[in-house]
């Protein structure tokens, strides 16, 4: 395995690859040097930094799960005029400051979590290690003035948006801060396919599983299993997916072109799942597949404007924008929605089904008229359940990326997409 380049190094490489004329070889070498780097900083410190130098390149998306930052091409090829422009963003980024000895602490509990969470240690044991290693990493967090300063904005914006006194919105952020690791250690447990993962699965509470199962039974029309990022929602996706005939297909949207650095290019969805990746589909196609029948379409609605077109709803009483790609798919292959939410409660997990939604354009309605009435209904959906348990929803902190700029709150979200 060739040995990572260090920032200075990837910077002498993409000069003479640029005075050899190769452009696009003189970006592309770049960018994991930029990801190793990103990833090694706290998000805090990131966040601060791309608030005074924006992410320069179109083209090439920045993207974070709960502990990692991507940095993911999404061109064939880049030009001179990309390969300089971030050049330039490198020379911003190596005049950071050094991490201080608190950040490196909390950089060396993150690698740790990383590390552990690959063990093969039952999830309960798993879970008591990481919700002592949040409280450590908590008072870390803290101790950084970045952190401080970025989470009072929070607290503030997201008192306004949920309504709720700042005291109480606080508590709310650093429960969802402690669940992180927790979402992280699931993520990788869900890629084990073993006995350990078919007893978990069945310990759901699923109350709609009967009539579920009713519904599909003798049922050769595929359908749409649409959830929001929050609580297991993997596990609940496979979960419901066991119900399911040995020859149904299961279809599962994944934001991530390269699959070697997928984090859940090994999670089986269902007995068959096909992953489907940018540049591989679009809406017609996957409406086709599901045209024939014996297909389900795995997918999630809550995600904005960086993630594809989007339609304007209302959202937390606020316009925004939310992905159309749900509603659209669904109308295109006459497949009615299946919306589900995970949560949990004390020590139990849950999966609670809502009204199937029927896909059919109103007599008067053009195609987009009726995406838009359909994602607002996933948007209500989505509000109902944000609002009952905000600490669960995923992109909480980022909640501000949503709502459309004429009416986004002063205080400032993450500025990093947060990946599937």
């Amino acid at each position: 395995m060739a040995e990572a380049l260090s920032l200075e190094q990837a910077m002498l490489v993409s000069l003479h690859e640029s005075s050899q004329g190769n452009h696009d070889a003189a970006t592309r070498v770049l960018l994991k040097p930029i990801q190793d780097y990103l990833s090694g900083r706290a998000l805090s410190e990131v966040v601060g930094f791309h608030r005074r130098a924006k992410w320069p390149l179109p083209r090439v998306r920045l993207s974070r799960n709960e502990l990692d930052i991507y940095v993911e091409p999404l061109a064939p090829c880049f030009d001179s005029g990309e390969a300089e422009t971030l050049r330039s963003y490198v020379l911003e980024l190596s005049c950071q400051s050094p991490p201080s000895f608190r950040e490196r602490a909390n950089n060396i509990l993150e690698r740790v979590c990383r590390r552990f969470s690959r063990v093969r240690a039952p999830l309960r044991a798993q879970t008591l290690v990481f919700n002592t290693v949040a409280k450590l990493r908590w008072l870390l967090l803290l101790s950084l003035s970045s952190y401080r300063q970025d989470f009072s904005h929070k607290c503030m914006g997201l008192g306004l948006v949920l309504q709720e006194p700042e005291s109480r919105a606080k508590a709310i952020l650093k429960i969802h801060e402690a669940d992180t690791l927790l979402r992280y250690s699931l993520r990788v447990f869900h890629q084990v396919n073993d006995a350990k993962r078919l007893e978990y699965l069945h310990s759901f509470r699923w109350p709609e599983m009967e009539a579920y199962k009713r519904f599909i039974s003798g049922n050769e029309q595929s359908r749409i299993l649409l959830s929001i990022h929050m609580g297991d929602f993997l596990g609940a996706y496979s979960r419901i997916a066991l119900e399911t005939s040995d020859d149904w297909h299961v279809l599962a949207i994944r934001r991530v072109s390269d699959a070697t650095t997928d984090p859940l290019e090994r999670i089986q969805f269902g007995r068959t799942t096909s992953i489907l990746r940018p540049g591989q589909y679009s809406p017609v196609q996957v409406a086709a597949k599901l045209r024939k029948g014996r297909h389900t379409l795995a997918i999630l609605c809550d995600l904005g404007t960086q993630f594809g077109e989007t339609a304007a709803v209302s959202f937390l009483e606020r316009s925004a924008n939310f992905v159309r790609g749900p509603a659209s798919i669904a109308l295109l292959s006459g497949c009615p929605i299946i919306p589900f939410v995970c949560y949990q409660e004390a020590d139990e997990k849950h999966i609670d089904m809502g009204a199937v939604i029927y896909t059919r354009s109103g007599e008067a309605e053009t195609f987009t008229d009726s995406v838009t009435r359909i994602t607002q209904q996933l948007a209500c959906f989505c509000e109902k359940w944000v609002r009952k348990y905000p600490d669960q929803w995923k992109y909480l902190p980022e909640v501000f990326n949503y709502f459309q700029p004429e009416k986004k709150h002063h205080a400032n979200g993450n500025s990093l997409e947060h990946e599937k």
